[in-house]
């Protein structure tokens, strides 16, 4: 097979996602697809992106495994894990059948709505949530809402990320939920899209390629995580996430208009 010629935008805008994602990704745990997406969506397909953006998370969560394994919540995760893996055959569905700008629309929509409510949440008049909130059932639910967002965009770990800091867990406690919940669905997605025909060439040779740059940015933003302050933490979580998809949702806008 001949190796894949990746033209200069796809490379420009890869490198963009793999620094600006794997940064992002090693301050708050979770939004490199969130970030990535929006460059990587500039120069490769919406299959391609949503292969690149689950395996690139899926790479960073294995590179961070050995340094977060004390921290890790296999027991407590489970819920949401299994919430996750019960998503991602709907959402997948989706992600076959449904014109690409519609899924964009939509899951940018969402994320906007819910990060709003989040960031009502964090304000200091916020109440508190119900004990329910902290129920195996609860979990479960976030967990299939990830699930289906994860299939369908390859975000899936946005859900309970967010749902986390709603539940004032501090940031060490977020990473300990959060990482077992991305490596699983992460995992799965990764290997329905391989297994399903749909990852290219060209996004197979895009992944080896940002590997170096996705190491190295990960780890310059685990050292800015390490000294950031938990509210904080907390407002970066929503705002990148918030950006992330008002600017995919206004690009869509514009492409269906």
């Amino acid at each position: 097979m001949p190796v894949p010629d990746l033209g200069d935008s796809q490379l420009v805008f890869l490198g963009l996602s793999a620094f600006f994602g794997g940064l992002i990704f090693g301050v708050l745990g979770f939004a490199y697809g969130v970030i990535a997406s929006l460059f990587l969506h500039h120069a490769y397909s919406p299959s391609e992106v949503v292969f690149l953006v689950v395996a690139g998370a899926l790479t960073l969560n294995l590179f961070l495994l050995p340094r977060l394994w004390r921290e890790i919540s296999w027991r407590q995760s489970l819920p949401y894990v299994l919430g996750g893996l019960g998503g991602i055959p709907f959402g997948f569905l989706l992600l076959v059948y449904l014109p690409g700008p519609v899924i964009k629309m939509a899951v940018a929509g969402l994320i906007v709505a819910y990060c709003s409510f989040a960031w009502w949440m964090q304000s200091a008049n916020r109440p508190d949530l119900p004990a329910y909130a902290h129920s195996k059932p609860a979990s479960f639910s976030v967990g299939l809402a990830g699930g289906i967002v994860g299939g369908v965009s390859g975000l899936g770990p946005l859900i309970p990320s967010l749902w986390f800091g709603l539940l004032r867990l501090n940031k060490h406690s977020q990473r300990g939920l959060s990482q077992p919940f991305g490596i699983l669905i992460q995992s799965v997605m990764t290997a329905l899209l391989l297994g399903s025909g749909r990852v290219s060439a060209e996004a197979l040779m895009s992944l080896l390629i940002a590997l170096p740059l996705l190491g190295l940015s990960v780890y310059l933003g685990f050292r800015v995580f390490q000294a950031m302050a938990v509210e904080r933490f907390r407002q970066a979580v929503v705002i990148a996430a918030m950006a992330g998809a008002s600017v995919l949702f206004i690009r869509q806008m514009l492409v269906l208009g």
